[in-house]
């Protein structure tokens, strides 16, 4: 979160670059606010060939076992200068879900991931991201 609270002080052009593990433990941390437990044990990040992958076991409280769970996200620029999320893949348990509840799911994830860096890069116009060999890299300018 400084990192990104650093980059709102910037003027003209900016970049920052996220590890794995500095993203892992930001969204530890947010998805643990307000709860008791985490909602994801065993949190992991990794960047890698123009993807975002995130996984961790997740309590299944319905039927009392972890599942293990792991998202593919593309990050990309729109045509506002805008960075976005997309789902690449969804896997629960090694196993693809049913396309409309993958939606669903990719939905919900994304707009959380857009509405976090949507909070913190306002004011930019993002012109690159490139997420690969471990390293999440954002640059831009301010608008």
């Amino acid at each position: 979160e400084s990192l990104l609270e650093e980059v709102q002080s910037q003027v003209g052009t900016f970049a920052f670059t996220v590890t794995e593990e500095e993203m892992a433990s930001y969204l530890t941390r947010k998805m643990s606010e307000n709860q008791e437990q985490a909602p994801v044990e065993g949190l992991y990040v990794l960047f890698r060939d123009n993807q975002i992958t995130i996984g961790g076991d997740v309590w299944m409280e319905n039927l009392g076992i972890k599942v293990p769970v792991e998202l593919g996200l593309i990050a990309m620029v729109d045509e506002d200068g805008l960075l976005r999320f997309e789902i690449a893949s969804v896997a629960v348990a090694n196993m693809n879900l049913p396309e409309a509840l993958e939606k669903s799911l990719s939905t919900a994830i994304t707009d959380v991931m857009n509405s976090q860096f949507a909070n913190y890069l306002s004011g930019f116009k993002i012109e690159t991201v490139y997420v690969n060999g471990g390293l999440f890299t954002i640059s831009g300018e301010k608008r």
